[in-house]
């Protein structure tokens, strides 16, 4: 039975298949980072960091977004791979990623657009950098070019190998290909395929369990984009399966509570909530849609498994307490993998902050990004630095003045409560 984020469909798969008989023994790289240039609003994004817990911070309309889809591209182009369905320019994504127009960056001379990857082992980086230009007469946008840099080597891959899949190559069966060049190919797309496949999203929005649910004891491929399998993946796993579901029940204590399922019939089953104080127990569609808004992050947590988790405003519907221990829970699940946050939640945040002032969590394994609109339709990345006490070293004023909306109306409300006072002697 296959369980966790995705069904690996490449177990075994014969790489050369797609990139030659290659017998050397090559190393697969991490993917340490993620850059795009000429991107939507972002003329350079620099590089975004993929660390053990990554933030996004920005206005609406700022782009945060636009970074979490490029992981959706490549994710997609991935299990197009393996359903063996070709593809080299934007036709296939539209859906997410819009008309050439759309993706590239409309203040620009030069429509071109570049999406990077930085791979890293313990002995050296490698970038590998997708090239995408506007096909005339129609406007959508093609892979012009694919080439990796390492050090001071350079090579333009689509001498020698096919565009197939956006992000992925396959060899020309006509040229004679270099071992050097076949064996940097290699390595970089092993390394981006071993990345995609591990991509998981679940979005701002998560889907309302039903008061009964459908249970056949055979986990999905995923929870879904918006958790949608969630509970017959979690009933799977651990009624089916016996897996501990420690990041679950670990949240659902901090308020009170534990779980059990009560099964009504062949294939249905209750996922019940238990107060462990009175020891009532009642259905989970009874207890506030934050609850069952929160647990789709929690069982995707217990499968993260050295996967990569993205998480669209986590936050959501959740009251101020939720949120605080949402920092504390998205910490512990970062021990076991990789999570990039899009949140605008400063409890969340000042959570972590907290933890890493204590040293709980260390800042090491932090990255934070700001995403400024300039007021040009254009954005600008920074990299926000924490010293050891969890605060800011030298952010942007805009970042200052993001979560600085609450604080104005407090001393507001002071000044008014100053001038009444006074007004009446």
């Amino acid at each position: 039975m296959q369980t966790g984020f995705y069904l690996d469909k490449t177990s075994g798969l014969n790489i050369a298949a797609n990139l030659g008989n290659i017998v050397k023994k090559v190393d697969v790289y991490e993917v340490k980072a993620f850059r795009m240039v000429h991107f939507k609003a972002f003329r350079d994004t620099g590089w975004i960091e993929v660390n053990h817990l990554t933030l996004l911070f920005g206005q609406n309309s700022s782009g945060k977004s636009a970074l979490y889809q490029v992981l959706q591209m490549l994710s997609y182009a991935y299990n197009c791979m393996m359903r063996e369905e070709y593809f080299s320019d934007l036709s296939y994504m539209e859906k997410i990623t819009g008309n050439f127009q759309d993706l590239c960056n409309k203040r620009i001379d030069d429509p071109v657009v570049k999406i990077g990857f930085l791979l890293q082992n313990q002995e050296s980086k490698t970038e590998y950098w997708v090239q995408i230009a506007q096909k005339q007469p129609e406007n959508t946008g093609y892979v012009e070019n694919v080439y990796g840099k390492r050090k001071d080597e350079s090579c333009d891959f689509l001498k020698y190998y096919h565009s197939i899949n956006m992000f992925f190559l396959e060899r020309r069966e006509d040229i004679h290909i270099p071992v050097e060049i076949e064996s940097m190919a290699e390595e970089m797309l092993l390394s981006i395929r071993s990345f995609a496949r591990s991509l998981q999203m679940i979005a701002a929005h998560r889907h309302q369990p039903d008061r009964v649910m459908e249970l056949t004891g055979i986990a999905p491929r995923s929870i879904g984009n918006a958790g949608e399998t969630t509970f017959p993946m979690l009933y799977a796993l651990s009624e089916m399966q016996g897996k501990q579901t420690a990041m679950l029940r670990g949240w659902l204590e901090k308020f009170g509570y534990t779980y059990r399922w009560q099964m009504v019939g062949i294939n249905r089953g209750v996922f019940l909530l238990k107060d462990l104080k009175t020891g009532i127990e009642s259905n989970l569609v009874d207890n506030g849609f934050g609850i069952s808004q929160s647990l789709p992050l929690a069982v995707a947590l217990d499968m993260i498994d050295g996967k990569t988790l993205l998480v669209d405003s986590p936050e959501a519907f959740l009251q101020t307490k939720m949120q605080s221990e949402m920092g504390d829970l998205m910490i512990e699940g970062s021990k076991n993998g990789r999570i990039l946050l899009e949140t605008g939640s400063e409890y969340l945040f000042l959570r972590i902050r907290r933890r890493v002032a204590e040293g709980v969590f260390l800042k090491e394994n932090l990255s934070v990004y700001y995403l400024e609109e300039t007021g040009y339709g254009e954005t600008i990345c920074h990299k926000l630095t924490l010293d050891e006490f969890g605060e800011f070293q030298d952010p942007p004023d805009s970042f200052v003045q993001f979560f600085s909306s609450d604080y104005e109306d407090i001393e507001r409300m002071d000044e008014i409560r100053r001038k009444k006072r006074c007004s009446r002697g």
